[in-house]
């Protein structure tokens, strides 16, 4: 069996994982456990059936991460990663999914091929790729979703503001017009201030679910101006050009760079066809490279620098905002 049906039967299993993941239930205890201490949600927890001395598996792992340093780094980036992409799991339990991955992946390969082979590791270190490559296309898939909304609120806040509304009434009038995944948020700011957080902490944590330059920008304005008591409106009017001025932008440097996005992805491919239609026609020809090391070698080197120039050609052409 190849390593690329590996790597399916690992997409299968982790988008599973996923979808279940997502059709799980989220309760107010659950959510407010990233944001108050078990020993507040201890009472709650009893008064529902719980016993007080009872410590589950998760709980565990937590107390275990959060002894030793290493790990107490890693458990708080993935449980960044985890709130900036709003899945409604714990860290430990997401921690537990992957392990649980990894080990059924190995055991698929043990059966089908019979044994542990060069393969084992790849099979192993692709497991973890994709289960934290799923979180990050996830994550910036949803920023973008963020980025498109938030300009259309920013305008919608000011003209409510215009209105006589004050910041927050104007923000609980926007998040009933919004969609998600913008609504959600908005709502979560709404509650926190609500449950006794100031204004600029709830703001600050909207910040570290949602790390964009638009909303920071936003941010910023907000809170400057509840320090120093300037003109919302016209803040919220700036903050709306510069963003529309940084759209436009956008829109003439990817229409400029396109040709080169194109030529890149020319230069990038014709190695890979031309070989793969070289070794169609004449076989011997290329079974110097395939079946012999100094072959492999070459090959493996030559494959190297066309990951390197590929990594050129995108840093030329693509521009962060």
């Amino acid at each position: 069996m190849s390593t690329a049906t590996f790597f399916l039967i690992q997409t299968v299993l982790l988008t599973a994982v996923w979808i279940i993941m997502g059709r799980r239930a989220s309760p107010v205890l659950k959510r407010l456990q990233r944001y108050i201490s078990q020993s507040k949600l201890a009472p709650a927890a009893s008064g529902g059936g719980q016993s007080a001395g009872k410590v589950t598996m998760y709980e565990a792992l937590d107390t275990r991460m959060e002894r030793v340093p290493v790990l107490k780094t890693l458990f708080n980036r993935v449980e960044d990663l985890l709130v900036r992409a709003n899945i409604p799991v714990k860290t430990s339990e997401f921690l537990i999914a992957v392990l649980i991955l990894i080990v059924t992946a190995q055991i698929v390969q043990f059966f089908l091929v019979g044994g542990y082979s060069a393969t084992s590791p790849l099979v192993l270190a692709g497991s973890l790729i994709l289960s934290f490559g799923f979180l990050k296309v996830y994550i910036r898939i949803r920023l973008g979703k963020i980025q498109k909304q938030l300009k259309m609120s920013i305008s919608m806040l000011a003209n409510n503001i215009k209105a006589g509304h004050s910041f927050t009434q104007a923000l609980r009038q926007v998040t009933a017009d919004l969609e998600q995944p913008l609504k959600g948020e908005f709502e979560l700011l709404l509650n926190e201030n609500r449950l006794g957080l100031s204004l600029e902490v709830a703001l600050n944590n909207m910040l570290r679910r949602i790390p964009c330059k638009e909303l920071e920008t936003l941010v910023q304005g907000v809170i400057l101006q509840q320090q120093t008591g300037s003109n919302l409106v016209y803040i919220l009017n700036t903050i709306y050009q510069t963003l529309q001025d940084r759209d436009e932008l956008r829109s003439k440097i990817s229409t400029l760079t396109i040709q080169g996005k194109i030529s890149g992805m020319i230069c990038v491919a014709i190695p890979y066809l031309l070989f793969w239609f070289m070794h169609m026609s004449q076989p011997d020809y290329t079974g110097m490279l395939l079946y012999t090391p100094i072959g492999k070698v070459l090959l493996a080197f030559c494959i190297f620098l066309s990951f390197l120039g590929t990594f050129f050609i995108v840093k030329i052409v693509r521009f962060k905002f």
